[in-house]
């Protein structure tokens, strides 16, 4: 997990800092994608 907290803009909104983020086509229908996102919580 990364955290980008100490940087000047997201300091400021911590509900933004993002940690990881997966993308995977669905090999069954080419045509999706599966996206997964993690936050850090308050």
């Amino acid at each position: 997990m990364s955290s980008h907290r100490e940087a000047p803009a997201i300091s400021k909104d911590p509900v933004a800092d993002n940690t990881d983020l997966y993308a995977f086509v669905d090999p069954a229908d080419t045509s999706k994608v599966t996206v997964l996102a993690n936050f850090i919580p308050l």
